[in-house]
C-alpha cells in the first residue's frame, strides 16, 4: 500500500539525528515505511517484524511470515527481505546477524523506545553490547507529521466515509434505540463504506455522556435526552476520527445554547490560524476562549484538544500545552473542544487541514448546526 515515505529522506534524517540506522519494530512505523500489513502482527506481538534502515546502505525487512505475502506488498525499494522461523529463531537474532553483516554493532542505532517490549530490548542490547541506542521515535514523528497529497487523499476519504456513516445512523435511529443499537448501525455502515477495521465506537447517552470510552450499553434514548458518539475506522492504512452530538426529538434550550457557544469557539479559533504558530498556541487559545463565551473549562481525563491523525487515530502533535512544534502546510488536525453542562458532555469533532492560508475543513460535508434524532 502507497504510503507519503521516501527512504532517501528517512536516511538523511537518521544522518542529521546522528545515527548509523534504525531498527523500526511498530506497527504504525512499519506500515507507513514499507506499507505492508500482517495481521499476525497485530494479535500476535512477540512474533516481531524489524526494518533495519542503515543511513548508508540497502534496508532489510525481517519477518515470521511467508516469503509470498511479504513480497506481494513490498515496495519497490525493498529488495532485501528474510524470514525467521518461530521457535527456532526470533526478529532480534535476525537484527543482529543483519547489524554484524553491515559491520554496525558498534554503531549509533535508533530504536523506537515507545514501542520495542524490555523483553527484545533486553535481548538487543545483550546482543549487541557494543551499540550506543538513541531514540528514533522523534524521527518517525517528523516524518510523518506532514502528510502527501496521497496521504491527503486518503484521509479524506476515511474522514468523509465516517462522516456519512454517523449521519445515516442518526437519521435513522428512533426513540426508544439503545446505545448498542446505535453502535450496531454505525459499524455496519463503516464496514459497508469499506472500512477495514472499526478502531472504535463510542456511544453514550444522557447522564453517560461525561464518560470518556465506555462500551456501548442498553441504556434507550428518550425524548429530549443527548446521545454522543465518537468513532473511528481504518480505510486502507489510514484512520477516522469524528465526533458528534445529537438531541433526541428537540434541544433543551439550555444545552444548545452551550452546544453553539463551543462550536462558536473552534471556528473562532480555526479561522486564525496560520501556518508557523506553535501548537501550543493553539491549545490555549482554545481554551482561553471558554470565558468570553462564558463557559468553564472542560474537565477532562487529559489536556489534548486535538491532534494529528494518519496511520494512527493519535499523532504527533497533539495539540497540548507544552508543544512547541510549528503549524505546517501538510498537516491534518482534529480539533475537539468539548463542554460539560448540567452534567451532560457534548462535542463535535472533525478533521481539518493546514494549507499554506490556514486551516480548512478536509471535506465540505459537514455542519456545526445541531442535529436531532427523531423529529
Amino acid at each position: 500500500m502507497n504510503t507519503g515515505f521516501e527512504l532517501e529522506k528517512m536516511t538523511s534524517a537518521l544522518r542529521q539525528a546522528g545515527m548509523d540506522a534504525a531498527v523500526i519494530t511498530s506497527v504504525p512505523n512499519l506500515r507507513y515505511s514499507t506499507g505492508i500489513v500482517l495481521q499476525a502482527h497485530l494479535i500476535l506481538p512477540l512474533r516481531l517484524m524489524a526494518l533495519v534502515v542503515p543511513a548508508d546502505g540497502d534496508p532489510v525487512f525481517i519477518a515470521c511470515e511467508t516469503m509470498e505475502t511479504l513480497t506481494s506488498q513490498a515496495p519497490d525499494w525493498l529488495k532485501d527481505i528474510r524470514c525467521y522461523r518461530e521457535f527456532d529463531k526470533n526478529a532480534i537474532q535476525a537484527v543482529q546477524e543483519v547489524l554484524a553483516e553491515k559491520k554496525l554493532l558498534g554503531s549509533r542505532i535508533g530504536i523506537e523506545k515507545d514501542y520495542l517490549v524490555t523483553r527484545f530490548w533486553e535481548q538487543l542490547r545483550h546482543d549487541c553490547p557494543r551499540a550506543t541506542y538513541l531514540d528514533v521515535g522523534p524521527v518517525m514523528h517528523e516524518l510523518r507529521m506532514i502528510k502527501s497529497p496521497h496521504e491527503i487523499d486518503e484521509l479524506r476519504r476515511a474522514f468523509v466515509n465516517t462522516v456519512e456513516a454517523v449521519q445515516e445512523t442518526f437519521e435513522s435511529a428512533e426513540i426508544g434505540d439503545t446505545e448498542a443499537q446505535v453502535a450496531d448501525r454505525i459499524h455496519r455502515g463503516l464496514v459497508a463504506r469499506g472500512a477495514e477495521q472499526v478502531l472504535f465506537n463510542i456511544v453514550v447517552i444522557e447522564e453517560r455522556t461525561p464518560w470518556a470510552h465506555p462500551p456501548p450499553g442498553e441504556r434507550a434514548l428518550q425524548p429530549g435526552e443527548l446521545l454522543r458518539i465518537d468513532v473511528g475506522a481504518s480505510f486502507g492504512l489510514y484512520c477516522s476520527d469524528v465526533g458528534r452530538t445529537a438531541a433526541a426529538v428537540r434541544w433543551q434550550p439550555e444545552l444548545q445554547q452551550a452546544f453553539e457557544a463551543v462550536n462558536q469557539i473552534r471556528t473562532e479559533v480555526i479561522a486564525d490560524l496560520r501556518p508557523g504558530m506553535r501548537i501550543g498556541d493553539v491549545y490555549s487559545r482554545t481554551m482561553g476562549a471558554y470565558p468570553k463565551f462564558g463557559l468553564p473549562a472542560p474537565p477532562i481525563h487529559t489536556l489534548l484538544i486535538g491532534h494529528s491523525l494518519g496511520i494512527e487515530v493519535h499523532e504527533p502533535p497533539i495539540i497540548e500545552p507544552s508543544a512547541e512544534t510549528t503549524l505546517t502546510s501538510g498537516m491534518v488536525l482534529n480539533i475537539e473542544p468539548h463542554v460539560l453542562t448540567n452534567g451532560r458532555c457534548m462535542a463535535h469533532e472533525d478533521s481539518y487541514l493546514v494549507t499554506d492560508d490556514g486551516v480548512e475543513l478536509l471535506a465540505p460535508l459537514t455542519t456545526d448546526t445541531p442535529l436531532v434524532i427523531g423529529a
